[in-house]
């Protein structure tokens, strides 16, 4: 997962890179740390993964609407802004590929508990607080 730059106010810009053998690979303003995960958070990883139905979301990390209501039963709407970080996350998990680019503006993604979660397994307050 790669967190951007926003264009009219700080905020945090870092990379994450999570290995299938548990290495993690954290890189920002604070230079490169290089970390392990235990094989049971791992799994909790690849089953958030299925949660958030990731390989069926859309490129900006939302569910196609034929998917997605807001829990009114009616569809999700949108926002449009220019200031926001933007999360790219990219998933493999066997010959299967996909990434999305959640510009992280208004409403919330069906991508944002993944977010949170690797960010959780890389520690990554850790690392901008330094």
């Amino acid at each position: 997962m790669r967190r951007t730059r926003c264009e009219l106010q700080p905020c945090a810009w870092y990379e994450v890179k999570i290995a299938g053998d548990g290495t993690v690979r954290w890189r920002g303003p604070a230079g490169e740390v290089v970390t392990h995960v235990a094989r049971r958070r791992l799994e909790e990883l690849d089953r958030m993964i299925t949660d958030v139905r990731f390989f069926e979301l859309d490129g900006t990390g939302k569910l196609p609407s034929h998917l997605a209501t807001c829990g009114t039963g009616q569809l999700c709407g949108f926002s449009l802004c220019g200031n926001a970080q933007r999360a790219m996350v990219e998933v493999r998990r066997g010959v299967d590929a996909h990434a999305i680019d959640d510009e992280l503006c208004g409403a919330t993604t069906a991508a944002v508990p993944l977010e949170e979660l690797i960010d959780q397994l890389a520690n990554t307050n850790e690392w901008l607080a330094r």
